[in-house]
């Protein structure tokens, strides 16, 4: 008899293979606290491998047509009949190669290679490391990885997600162990979209301020390389109070995080603090306008700029970034977010990896959570207070955002409040 619960040995099957069922479908062998989930797939799904094979998954069926015959997909099955009954109703996966048989069945049909229901699909999330135990092998949290070393080699200390099913095999390794069908790496967070403005750079064709376009009254200039911008018409946009001073040619410039006074051909800005910030050159005056190099933006009002093009200045108030992220996409609402702890980080400041429920796409969502000293952390249905060194890995948890989302792969975004579920 075929061996229908081998494991499919093909790359093909990919990103469909991530959407998820109930934890209590695992197996009785699998903790449940270290497998995320069984794979389940709602729709079919037919992925040409090459112009004779293919990967089909959906609900197997008996079509009680011209004798009968058990189809997926729409395909009719070719193989021994007995073995595809057990599966009956079930959703697999079939590997097999196009038939062109002349049959009574007027219907496309397969020639099956191999079967597996995909509640045999698990998926464990983690960093891939190398074990130098009896000989070495690759593992992730804590399952020995079966499969291609060349592969396991090229994504060594890398966080990744692997597909695949548990292994009963015998073998010298006193662990449990997964045959590896398909691993997906998760990148590392992206830099920041926000940076300080640079005093040299070329002169934008336009600037705004959160969002608005700043009239300014006159066209930006360069003087050795260093953009020179007016001083007034940012400072406003940015919600600043200007104030000019004619006998010690000082502008006063009030925002709602700080005072700062600038003296005309002064490089030194002094602050309401009595502490001093340098510029990259001192203000000017073009035309009959104050300028200040595109560097005070930055050092002096403490607003970043967007990577928007050459041709274009996109800035940012504190303030701005403070607010809570953008709204719902692909179904996400990103005023907070709930899922499972997969990793955290304690360098500097705490940040925690948390996996939450599969978007439209069929990928989860990924998402890197930053705490901060004010970010409160409480036990669910109780007062009881907790800290950051009561997270853990496999807890859930709800988390309130603060601050912009970025939108990067795993995502990016501050929390203010994070309640452990369980």
């Amino acid at each position: 008899m075929r061996n229908w619960k081998r494991l499919i040995g093909t790359t093909g099957l990919c990103l469909a293979l991530v959407t998820p069922l109930t934890a209590n479908a695992l197996e009785p062998s699998l903790p449940l606290s270290t497998v995320r989930d069984i794979l389940a797939f709602p729709t079919p799904i037919v992925e040409n491998l090459n112009p004779s094979s293919v990967i089909i998954r959906g609900e197997l069926t008996y079509m009680d047509i011209e004798g009968g015959y058990y189809s997926v997909a729409g395909y009719r099955l070719i193989a021994n009949e007995q073995e595809l009954a057990p599966y009956l109703g079930q959703t697999v996966v079939v590997t097999g190669k196009i038939a062109d048989d002349i049959s009574i069945f007027m219907t496309k049909a397969i020639q099956v290679e191999s079967l597996l229901p995909t509640s045999e699909l698990v998926r464990i999330t983690g960093k891939l490391i190398y074990q130098d135990l009896e000989g070495g092998f690759y593992c992730v949290d804590g399952y020995r990885l079966i499969g291609d070393e060349n592969e396991f080699a090229a994504l060594l200390n890398q966080q990744v997600i692997i597909v695949g099913t548990p292994s009963d095999e015998i073998s010298i390794f006193m662990t449990k162990a997964i045959e590896v069908q398909e691993i997906i790496t998760i990148p590392a967070p992206e830099q920041s979209i926000f940076k300080e403005v640079e005093a040299i750079r070329s002169r934008p064709e336009r600037i705004s301020v959160d969002g608005v376009i700043v009239d300014l009254g006159s066209v930006p200039v360069t003087n050795s390389g260093i953009l020179m911008l007016p001083l007034r018409a940012i400072a406003e946009a940015a919600g600043a109070k200007v104030t000019w001073f004619s006998n010690t040619r000082t502008a006063k410039v009030e925002l709602p995080d700080r005072v700062v006074s600038i003296t005309l051909g002064q490089v030194e800005v002094e602050g309401a603090d009595e502490q001093k910030v340098s510029m990259a050159r001192a203000p000017e005056i073009i035309g009959d306008r104050l300028h200040v190099s595109a560097d005070a933006l930055s050092t002096v009002f403490g607003l970043l700029a967007m990577d928007a093009g050459e041709d274009e200045l996109v800035l940012v108030t504190r303030h701005r970034l403070e607010e809570p992220g953008p709204g719902p996409q692909d179904g996400i609402d990103w005023g907070s977010v709930s899922g499972t702890i997969r990793q955290i980080e304690s360098e500097g400041r705490t940040r925690i990896l948390l996996e939450g429920e599969a978007m439209s796409n069929g990928e989860p969502v990924l998402m890197w959570l930053t705490l901060t000293e004010g970010t409160r952390i409480i036990w669910a249905n109780s007062d009881e207070v907790a800290s950051s060194s009561d997270l853990a890995v496999g807890q859930t948890i709800k988390a309130t955002l603060t601050g912009p989302v970025l939108e990067s792969y795993p995502a990016q975004g501050g929390t203010n409040s994070i309640v452990i579920l369980k």
